[in-house]
């Protein structure tokens, strides 16, 4: 977790909030600490990939990875 964050959280590292859907396969080095650890994948591989997806299927109507994201809130929310 980012610093700030992590003093307001404690235990937010611990939340399935905090954790990556779509982790790195690299590990980096965090500068502050110096500790090894994996981040999110970049946003633009994961819409190029559904992009990809897409075509291949051979949907024409408009579907991008931004829609999944509201699709995934619509369903939360009907879960109440």
């Amino acid at each position: 977790m980012p610093v700030a964050p992590d003093r307001k959280f404690p235990s937010g590292g611990q939340s399935w909030s905090w954790q990556y859907v779509f982790p790195s396969g690299k590990l980096l080095v965090d500068p502050r600490s110096g500790v090894i650890r994996r981040h999110q994948i970049d946003e633009k591989t994961v819409q190029r990939s559904v992009e990809k997806a897409v075509q291949k299927t051979g949907i024409v109507k408009l579907a991008a990875s931004h829609i999944l994201h509201h699709s995934f809130a619509t369903h939360l929310l009907e879960g109440d």
